[in-house]
C-alpha cells in the first residue's frame, strides 16, 4: 500500500475519526494533537493503536519502536522514549513524577511502547518495556527503592503461577508511581484468570466472572491470552486486567453486558461504529477488588489499514 494515499501517517488518516470518538465520549482532544503527530509520525506510520474505555474518561494512542542493542547513543535509538517524556514535561508532569519512567528505561533492550492519552485527562501516560525476567525487574524494584508492597506482590505472583518472564513492565508518572507487570498466557502454562486472581486475594464472585468471561473469548489460539496486573506502592489493591485477541464486537457486548453498564455496551458498539470495524484486536476485561469491572478496547490499524470491515 502507498502510504502517501493516506497521507503519510496513520495517525492523519484517523484523525476526523478520533475526533468523533471524542465527540462520542464527550472528551475535548488534547491541545497539543498536531505536535504528538509530528513528534511520532515516524512511529505511527508503523504502528497506531487506539485504547478505548467502557468508562468514557479518556482515549490513549499506543505506538512503538525498537531500541538499538547499545541503547546507543546514537540519534534515534532512544527518540521514542525522549519523545514521550518530553510530552508528559510539555503536559504538565513534574520532573520528579517522570523519574521512575526515565529509570524504568533503562531496562530497554528491543521493543518499547509508549501510550498517551490524546482526549479527555492528558496529564498521564504509559512507558512499556518488553520481555523481561521475573528475576531482573524484582532486582530493578530492588535497586530504586520501590516499596515492599510491590515487589512482595510481584513474588507472589511468579512464585504462585510459576511465571519467570514478563511479557512486558509499564509505568505510570508520579511520585508513587504505578507499575503494571503483563504476562502472555499460552494453552501449555495451563493457568485460568481464577488462578491468578486466587493469587490477588479475589472474592469468590469476581473469580466467576472472571471464569466465565474467560470461557466464553478465550479461542485456544498460539497468541494464548494476556494477563495485566496493575500494582501500586501504596495499600491500593493490586488491579487485573484480562486481555483476549479478535473479539466479535456483538460477542463482546452480549457477554459483557450483565456486568457493565447497558451505555458502556452500547459505547463500545458506537466506538467500533466509528472505526468501521466489527472485530475488537483485543477486549480488556479488568476487575477491581472493589467488586466493579471494566473493559477496554484495542483496535490496531496495522491490522485494518488495507481491509476496513
Amino acid at each position: 500500500m502507498d502510504e502517501t494515499e493516506h497521507g503519510g501517517s496513520l495517525m492523519e488518516v484517523d484523525l476526523p475519526k478520533l475526533r468523533k470518538l471524542a465527540k462520542l465520549e464527550e472528551l475535548l482532544i488534547s491541545h497539543d494533537i498536531f505536535y504528538l503527530q509530528n513528534t511520532f509520525s515516524k512511529q505511527l506510520k508503523h504502528h497506531c493503536e487506539y485504547a478505548l474505555r467502557s468508562d468514557g474518561e479518556r482515549i490513549d494512542i499506543i505506538t512503538s519502536d525498537l531500541i538499538s542493542e547499545d541503547r546507543g547513543r546514537s540519534n534515534e535509538s532512544l527518540g521514542i522514549i525522549d519523545s514521550y517524556i518530553n510530552i508528559l514535561l510539555r503536559r504538565g508532569v513534574g520532573v520528579e513524577d517522570v523519574e521512575a519512567t526515565c529509570e524504568l528505561a533503562k531496562l530497554a533492550h528491543d521493543r518499547v511502547l509508549v501510550k498517551l492519552p490524546v482526549a479527555g485527562n492528558v496529564e498521564s501516560g504509559e512507558l512499556y518495556v518488553q520481555d523481561l525476567r521475573v528475576a531482573d525487574v524484582i532486582e530493578f524494584h530492588s535497586d530504586h527503592g520501590t516499596s515492599f508492597t510491590i515487589k512482595s506482590q510481584l513474588e507472589d505472583i511468579a512464585t504462585g503461577l510459576e511465571l519467570s518472564k514478563l511479557t512486558g513492565l509499564s509505568v505510570k508518572p508520579g511520585t508513587e508511581p504505578n507499575y503494571s507487570c503483563i504476562f502472555q498466557i499460552r494453552d501449555d502454562d495451563k493457568i485460568r484468570p481464577q488462578e491468578i486472581m486466587d493469587v490477588l486475594g479475589y472474592s469468590s464472585k469476581e473469580v466467576s466472572i472472571a471464569s466465565d468471561l474467560y470461557d466464553a473469548f478465550y479461542s485456544h489460539d498460539k497468541e494464548g491470552y494476556y494477563a495485566s496486573i496493575g500494582l501500586h506502592g501504596s495499600e491500593k489493591d493490586p488491579v487485573v486486567k484480562f486481555d483476549y485477541p479478535n473479539i466479535d464486537i456483538q460477542i463482546a457486548t452480549e457477554k459483557i453486558s450483565q456486568f457493565i453498564k447497558d451505555d458502556s455496551c452500547e459505547q463500545i458498539r458506537n466506538q467500533g461504529s466509528i472505526l468501521g470495524y466489527r472485530i475488537i484486536d483485543y477486549f480488556g476485561t479488568v476487575f477491581f477488588k472493589s467488586g466493579s469491572i471494566e473493559s477496554r478496547s484495542y483496535y490496531d490499524m496495522r491490522h485494518h489499514v488495507e481491509t476496513r470491515q
